[in-house]
């Protein structure tokens, strides 16, 4: 039996393939990127936890940790977070 998460996933994907869809938001990669960047360089702890990452899962760490506490508190979709791009983010700034 499928996982019912990795088979929404699946169908998110390719619906969004289907569509040909532009999901950017603000210059970022979309709404979940764009709103979980936001959270954590709206203050300085944050900010200064997401200086010291050194590789994207280092930026996965914190922003499970801003979670775990309750300081981000919008629901966003993890999976579509692009921590990639947010680690690249933090050595262009």
């Amino acid at each position: 039996m499928m996982n019912r998460e990795f088979v929404s996933r699946q169908y998110y994907f390719l619906t969004l393939q289907i569509m040909n869809y532009d999901d950017t938001y603000n210059g970022w990669t979309n709404w979940e990127t764009w709103n979980a960047s936001l959270w954590l360089n709206n203050e300085p702890y944050w900010q200064y936890r997401l200086q010291d990452c050194r590789s994207v899962d280092d930026v996965k760490e914190v922003y499970e940790e801003a979670v775990d506490i309750g300081y981000i508190t919008d629901q966003i979709t993890y999976f579509r977070i692009n921590f990639q791009e947010m680690y690249d983010d933090i050595f262009e700034s």
